[in-house]
């Protein structure tokens, strides 16, 4: 904080919560002048092959959307966490099922991993008609 305190302007750059190609650089502090309007880009491949920003213009969101959507990820995960309490019995479970009902209920799949560690789910794959299959379970108790 005493960072910013000493600062004229800050800038926040974080994934658009709308988006997830794209990323958004806001302004967070600025006792100069009025804020500027935050900027969409994304991160591109030059012809040389060196990474380059191509802005994208304008966009309606603050530092503040941008901070509250990342609190709301959290809330995600939680919410990840008791579908998959309720959803993975303490039996071996096909994983693709999980997923796929997890989809149904707007549940990304970065966000059914992260529940998956958090609580500790079990793994293991097994081979039926010539392919591998996962099963995921509820650690035991």
């Amino acid at each position: 904080m005493a960072i910013l305190g000493a600062m004229r302007t800050a800038f926040l750059v974080a994934p658009d919560p709308c988006n997830a190609g794209r990323r958004v650089l806001a302004c967070t502090k600025n006792n100069l002048a009025a804020f500027p309007p935050s900027l969409a880009f994304r991160i591109g491949a030059a012809e040389s092959g060196t990474a380059c920003i191509d802005w994208l213009g304008p966009v309606d969101l603050t530092a503040d959307d941008l901070v509250q959507s990342r609190q709301r990820r959290g809330e995600a995960v939680h919410r990840a966490v008791r579908f998959l309490q309720e959803h993975v019995p303490s039996g071996w479970v096909a994983r693709q099922s999980v997923v796929q009902e997890a989809a149904a209920a707007r549940i990304t799949f970065r966000t059914l991993e992260r529940a998956k560690a958090e609580l500790g789910i079990l793994s293991r794959q097994c081979r039926e008609e010539g392919r591998n299959v996962w099963y995921w379970r509820l650690p035991t108790a």
